[in-house]
Formats: C-alpha cells, structure tokens, sequence
C-alpha cells in the first residue's frame, strides 16, 4: 500500500506498528478540529470558520509535502488533519463526500510527486 519511493524517503515505515501511527495520526488531528470547530464555530460564523480550517489543512499538506524527516511529516498529518476535521465538522453533509474525496486525491498525488521528484533528483548525481 505504501510506494517504494516512500518507503525509501521515509525507511521509517516499513514497521507496520509505525505505519499505523502515521495513519492514525490524521485521525487524531480530525479529532481535534472536529472539536475546536464545534467551539469556535457559532463565534466566527461558517464561512470565516472554513477559511481558516482551509488554511490549516493546506499548512498541514505543505508540511507533508516539504518533510524531510519523519518527524516533520508526522506533525504535517496531525495539523493536516486538523484543518480536515473543521472543515468536515463546519460543512453541509451534502457537500463533505465530494469535497473530502477531491482533497485526499489532491494530497496523495502532491506527495508522490514530491517522493518521484527527489527519486529523480538522487538518481541524476
């Protein structure tokens, strides 16, 4: 399930114990926006509310996507999934399956784009 550029970026991950607390995680992160969100929601109002959980989400994703270390990449998935989980929390149900399913895809192509570019670069020395 993990790529083999990953694997070499991020050695890492090949203990499975370690795979599922990177997945895990984001899980975390879900849950704490998805609280703060119901916090600080009726103050700011929707719109400003999924302004800045927008943000978070993309911080968390430029993280993943510039980690040079584990631990840099961990940390991107935990506020990543901070920012996710306002926005899942701050959205219509009507509109959370289309807009979470658009982001994932996002995500995981901008982070194996960024695994094949490093490949490519190492590989050229």
């Amino acid at each position: 399930m993990i790529s083999s550029d990953f694997i070499n970026t991020f050695p890492q991950t090949k203990d499975a114990d370690i795979q599922g607390i990177t997945a895990s995680c984001f899980s975390l992160g879900n849950l704490g926006g998805c609280l703060i969100a119901a916090l600080f929601g009726d103050g700011l109002g929707r719109k400003k509310t999924l302004w800045i959980a927008a943000a978070i989400s993309a911080l968390g994703a430029i993280l993943q996507f510039a980690a040079v270390n584990f631990p840099m990449l961990i940390l991107g998935r935990v506020i990543n999934g901070f920012g996710n989980g306002k926005l899942i929390r701050m959205l219509p149900l009507e509109r959370r399956v289309n807009i979470v399913q658009a982001w994932s895809a996002v995500q995981s192509v901008s982070t194996k784009q960024r695994v094949c570019a490093e490949r490519d670069a190492e590989s050229s020395l």
